[in-house]
């Protein structure tokens, strides 16, 4: 049987516009919607290999349906600008594809594609329609299927198919309109009747009709006074949700064919609106067609080659290197290239000599860095002593700026992007986790050849990034911040944290002697002995021989869950000795066997890889180990920090701490008058709510009044529902629902701010920081109810968190240039969240409490004064 691909156009460009951000020509022109749509054409098409194609889009002018019913998408906004920019250049370019455009004044796309698809079907040829709008599963039947793009559902959809997703036959699709509406559109349907009633009256009464004409029959009764009440809309609600298959047109099948393609005139468009990615997608049995490839020339382990260089203009630099201790001087791989050069790639016998050329270099001009990851060439270049450096352009970072989104980076596919050009990834060839050791078995060629086309990458895409970051207004935040900030990162990295190892090995061995004491009480409690780390014995333990009741069920037995047990807590003493025993072993295996791995045997420091790239809302994270991880909860966790000491006697670690500075950003960017008077006054921001919410005098508060209110003063920062603080705060959902309505009445500001910001960012697609930093928040487009609830709390939550973000890394900045300008020898060790911990000589220390309060707090002027906590001490925990 033949095969025609009938598409919805509006709703594949709406979804593209929507799921890929801030994609534009050099000269400004947005192209995101215009690249997704070809992107999943090409796709859906190649999938299927029709016979026939058509794309129906909808047309401005009203429909029949609005002369029905005047509010018919009524709620729908308006199309953003830079998706109308958009609409006519995907149509020029489908016709260039040879593919038939349909439209018909006063009827939908919807209704286009079911007049097709029905007279397809009389033609014997099976149709697959492509929409992301689950109305037109109602067209499926065993001529027609449908292909659904959804992350969660993504694929064919057969009769048997819509069943099982929809719950109900395709051809009843309209009558659950009927009852339960369709927002979207804005279908009233029946008032308070949701899916879940709608399908269960359906599969009752078996269609709409049936049911309205036997209300006598349904015995609830608010539910029949619903259905009474709106007996006529609901009608009216399924006439509107259904789709007209009679239009007024004439149907000729041979119309719907491809016709066939002007390939110059096509790659020629998609080279106007800089789709060179997309060029290869284009017949390559065509003579006009090229193959793009990189044509990079290198050259492996020649040494002379250097001499081509000019180590006063800036060079571009990349490396592999897969060792654990960083002042080691070797590297795996090593790259240089520079503009209008060749590129040189050299394996780890040439370690020594890179190293030493550019140490001598250095010491006559400064080394210009340009770099795939510039944070691993400055950890190189520092194993040589080589300071004298400064970075002038960062790939990881300048992407990240652009999309924190993203879990890694890839230059390759912005080299294709940009300039459709095609190189190998690295990862055919190298996996980081054995290159050490089977770096014999490694094809050397092949490794470098990939290498040399990555900088080549690097150098190629710089233009265009850069162009990005400045269209995006982020590009003095990438240099001025991102790019400043690297740098110091790799110094406190070098610097590292002392660790007293005998001071780890007796809170081992005191930890052991917890684990053990609480083995025999475990034991004792429920009379038997069993393997505690095991769930399944566990929860054999506790719902079965111990008779508490499950709340929850896995493939392998009882669920026995931190948050499971936290819920039993009340039911028996074992419970929380379970609890305490799994944290006490997390602490040993973690944090005292864990951490002594990464203590580098010649410093007695832990020089833990701080990283910028890794974390959506702008913070710094720590890896290898994470020291930003170190349990507060139990004192036994507190006195592990007993372990990190100063670098030597001279020293003492000095610990500063913004005292909360999300809720004073919060009182700053909502303009809160109450918090911004409470927190200039220096009350207590959490005893001051208490009041207002609980409605009692401030020295009525209580400790649990308190705790309440700070529970909900940081929940609201993050975006918290009711939901999460009743299991918070182990209340009901109707008192913390009434907690956050009260908080809201008492801070008007602060929901009018948070409401603009959800409405903001279901705008523009982002959430931004004071600094200009953004986040692009798909999450708010997607069809999926819980999904869209996480985009809203991602868009009240990024501003302020990534706000605290960027001030600190400002104040780090800022701090260490401070401490150059006055030649101290304390260094800046550790940044964890809203702390930083400086390794401090002690003839420094009054110099550095000042240095802090003016970089830390002086220098940003809001309307809310930052405060930090300063506090020293022999050890982290004393300085805590």
């Amino acid at each position: 049987m033949k095969k025609a691909l009938l598409i919805d156009g509006n709703s594949i460009l709406n979804r593209s516009f929507y799921g890929i951000r801030n994609m534009s020509t050099g000269s400004g022109f947005p192209t995101n919607a215009i690249y997704g749509f070809l992107k999943t054409f090409n796709r859906i098409f190649d999938m299927f290999n029709p016979d026939y194609v058509a794309v129906a889009f909808d047309l401005k002018a009203k429909t029949f349906r609005h002369n029905m019913y005047s509010e018919y998408k009524g709620n729908r906004k308006s199309m953003p600008d830079d998706l109308r920019l958009q609409m006519p250049v995907i149509k020029e370019l489908l016709k260039l594809k040879g593919i038939s455009i349909a439209e018909l004044e006063g009827f939908e796309a919807d209704d286009i594609i079911g007049f097709l698809s029905k007279e397809f079907s009389k033609e014997n040829v099976h149709s697959y329609i492509l929409s992301g709008d689950r109305d037109l599963m109602q067209l499926v039947n065993d001529k027609v299927s449908m292909y659904y793009p959804s992350s969660k559902n993504e694929g064919v959809f057969d009769q048997n198919r819509v069943i099982e997703v929809m719950g109900i036959e395709p051809s009843l699709i309209t009558d659950l309109k009927g009852l339960m509406g369709d927002s979207s559109d804005n279908i009233p349907g029946v008032k308070g009747v949701g899916e879940k009633t709608a399908l269960k009256l359906l599969k009752e009464y078996g269609s709409l009709e049936e049911i309205l004409n036997n209300l006598d029959k349904i015995k609830a009764k608010k539910l029949r006074e619903k259905l009474e009440e709106d007996f006529d809309m609901a009608i009216l609600s399924k006439k509107l949700a259904t789709i007209e298959t009679n239009l007024p047109i004439e149907f000729e099948l041979s119309e719907y064919l491809l016709s066939e393609i002007d390939f110059k005139v096509l790659k020629e468009s998609y080279l106007k609106y800089e789709l060179k990615s997309l060029l290869s997608t284009i017949d390559k049995k065509n003579d006009d067609t090229i193959e793009v490839q990189t044509n990079n020339e290198y050259f492996f382990n020649d040494f002379d080659k250097v001499n081509l260089f000019n180590f006063e203009e800036p060079i571009y630099f990349d490396l592999i290197r897969d060792y654990d201790d960083i002042f080691i001087k070797k590297v795996d791989f090593f790259v240089m290239y520079q503009e209008k050069k060749v590129a040189l790639v050299f394996d780890e016998k040439f370690s020594n000599k890179i190293g030493e050329l550019i140490l001598n270099q250095s010491k006559k001009t400064i080394i210009k860095i340009k770099a795939y990851n510039s944070k691993k060439v400055m950890l190189f270049f520092r194993a040589f002593g080589i300071e004298n450096y400064e970075v002038y352009y960062d790939y990881e970072i300048a992407s990240y700026v652009i999309n924190p989104n993203l879990s890694s980076y890839n230059v390759s596919a912005d080299l294709m992007k940009f300039l459709g050009e095609n190189i190998e990834s690295l990862d055919t060839y190298y996996k980081k986790s054995s290159v050490t050791k089977a770096a014999q078995t490694l094809d050397v060629n092949k490794i470098s050849k990939v290498l040399a086309d990555r900088i080549y990458a690097v150098y190629k895409t710089e233009k265009y990034i850069i162009d990005e970051l400045k269209e995006l207004e982020m590009l003095s935040l990438y240099l001025d911040i991102d790019l400043k900030l690297a740098r110091l990162l790799v110094d406190m990295q070098i610097s590292g944290f002392k660790v007293d190892e005998k001071i780890l090995n007796k809170i081992g061995k005191e930890l052991d002697a917890v684990i053990t004491e609480l083995e025999g009480q475990i034991y004792f409690s429920v009379g038997q002995t069993f393997n505690i780390n095991s769930p399944k014995q566990l929860g054999v333990v506790l719902f079965e021989d111990l008779g508490l009741k499950p709340l929850k069920k896995t493939k392998t037995g009882y669920s026995t869950s931190k948050d499971i047990l936290e819920k039993k807590i009340d039911e028996h003493p074992v419970v929380k000795m379970i609890l305490d025993y799994r944290a006490y072993t997390k602490l040993r295996s973690t944090y005292v066997y864990g951490l002594k791995p990464y203590i580098n045997k010649s410093t007695k420091k832990i020089h833990s890889y701080l990283m910028q790239t890794i974390v959506a809302t702008g913070r710094i994270s720590s890896v290898n180990p994470n020291m930003q991880n170190i349990p507060l909860r139990y004192e036994m966790g507190r006195k592990l920090r007993k372990a990190f000491v100063p670098s030597d006697e001279n020293h003492i670690l000095i610990s500063a701490d913004y005292s909360q500075i999300e809720l004073r950003l919060l009182a700053h960017l909502s303009n809160s008058k109450e918090l911004i008077a409470a927190f200039n006054e220096n009350k207590d921001i959490h005893t001051i709510t208490a009041s207002k919410v609980f409605e009692v005098d401030e020295e009525s508060v209580t400790k649990e009044l308190r705790t309440r209110a700070k529970a909900v003063n940081f929940g609201v920062v993050y975006g918290i529902g009711s939901y999460s603080l009743s299991e918070d705060l182990d209340i009901s959902f109707e008192e913390a629902n009434d907690y956050i309505e009260n908080y809201f009445e008492k801070y008007p500001m602060i929901k009018t701010y948070l409401d603009n910001l959800k409405k903001d960012a279901s705008e523009k697609g982002y959430a931004e920081t004071l600094y200009g930093r953004k986040r692009n928040i798909s999450e708010l487009f997607s069809n999926k109810y819980m999904t869209r609830m996480y985009g809203e709390r991602i868009a009240m939550n990024s501003p302020i968190q990534g706000t605290a973000s960027d001030i600190i890394k400002i104040a780090m900045i800022n701090l260490a240039n401070k401490m150059k300008e006055n030649n101290l020898k304390s260094k800046l060790i550790l940044q964890v969240h809203d702390e930083l911990i400086i390794d401090a000589h002690k003839d420094e220390v009054l110099k550095l409490k000042e240095l802090m309060i003016e970089t830390m707090t002086n220098y940003f002027e809001l309307s809310v004064k930052l405060y930090i906590n300063i506090s020293s001490g022999k050890d982290w925990y004393e300085a805590k």
